[in-house]
């Protein structure tokens, strides 16, 4: 199982990932990614990375994805700090 995190910014984006940046779960590891093109959080197969595989599952843009951090925090719409909402949290299989 994996804990996911509620994450908000004040301009009213926001998005759930494991606090950590990444999942190892029973379908592999999962890392958050951001993309630049559609500036959204994405959730990417690890294995599809390491074989540059590797699209944007909103826009389909095969540039400009990179790790997104939890800890940074960085919004992707407006480059704001983004905060966990405290006490929002779940588990995901």
């Amino acid at each position: 199982m994996a804990e996911y995190r509620h994450y908000v910014c004040e301009c009213g984006y926001g998005v759930s990932c494991n606090p950590a940046g990444f999942d190892a779960m029973m379908s592999g590891v999962w890392v958050t990614m951001r993309c630049a093109k559609c500036n959204e959080i994405v959730h990417i197969n690890a294995n599809d990375l390491s074989h540059f595989k590797h699209v944007c599952p909103n826009c389909g843009e095969r540039e400009g994805l990179s790790v997104w951090n939890p800890v940074d925090c960085t919004c992707p719409k407006c480059g704001k700090k983004m905060s966990a909402v405290e006490g929002e949290y779940y588990l995901a299989d």
